[in-house]
């Protein structure tokens, strides 16, 4: 690979301002691909996977179906005091539009989710890395998904997580 011009001798500036730009660019780049670093998934897991093809991909968006489950693929899980809860909801629609929703934990907000969907028939969708639920409090926790967005022809189900008194081993 040849190298640019500008890498010669006296210009060491630019090299290193193109060298920072890069590692700008990059780390931004990787930041913003959806990447869960939370390390009880899998790595690489993207926030949102949009999958199918076929299907009605013409009209407004329409839901048709609603799965909401935690990391050990059901709808209930108990965690340590400070443990991790990596919940996901797996969508079925029709059509393309904007899709909007904001996860809810014991009737409060905590996250807002905004997509705009183009393609395919199911999508599944996981919290962000920096998203904490609150496990600090033992007892049980109840969370769902309110879509504002279509809205949904049906009730979306609510899962629920328990707290034990225990703390983490860490």
């Amino acid at each position: 690979m040849k190298k640019p011009k500008w890498t010669g001798k006296g210009n060491t500036k630019k090299v290193v301002l193109y060298t920072v730009l890069m590692g700008v660019v990059l780390f931004f780049l990787n930041g913003c691909t959806g990447i869960d670093k939370r390390g009880d998934s899998p790595p690489s897991q993207p926030l949102y996977t949009i999958m199918g093809s076929g299907g009605k991909t013409t009209g407004p968006l329409r839901l048709t179906r609603i799965e909401l489950n935690f990391q050990n693929d059901r709808g209930e899980i108990t965690v340590p005091i400070n443990g991790k809860v990596l919940p996901y909801a797996i969508i079925r629609f029709d059509g393309n539009g904007l899709f909007r929703a904001t996860w809810i934990v014991d009737d409060r907000p905590l996250e807002e989710v905004s997509i705009n969907i183009t393609f395919g028939n199911t999508i599944i969708l996981r919290t962000s890395p920096g998203t904490v639920f609150p496990t600090f409090e033992p007892g049980q926790h109840t969370l769902t998904l309110r879509i504002t967005q279509p809205v949904p022809p049906f009730d979306v189900p609510v899962i629920r997580y328990f707290v034990t008194g225990e703390r983490t081993g860490k």
